[in-house]
């Protein structure tokens, strides 16, 4: 693997880690490979949201399971 030549934190014994993050990208004009994955040393996101307007719908659609006695003025804080 080429992992530790490119993170050079990886070949020091000292380094220990619980978890692994990761990202595949999502291939618009490709097939997605996993040996194309990007390992993260921190939570990153690439700053693409291509989605919102399909989420804000997904999100309104369903704005009556969110509705609660506890917060009776939920829908005023959108």
């Amino acid at each position: 693997t080429d992992l530790p030549r490119l993170y050079l934190d990886l070949a020091d014994l000292r380094l220990e880690s619980a978890i692994c993050l990761f990202h595949q990208r999502f291939s618009t004009n490709t097939v997605p490979r996993w040996p194309l994955a990007q390992p993260f040393r921190y939570l990153a996101h690439n700053g693409e949201i291509n989605t919102i307007t399909g989420n804000r719908q997904w999100a309104r659609a369903r704005t009556y399971k969110f509705q609660t006695p506890l917060i009776p003025d939920l829908h005023d804080a959108a």
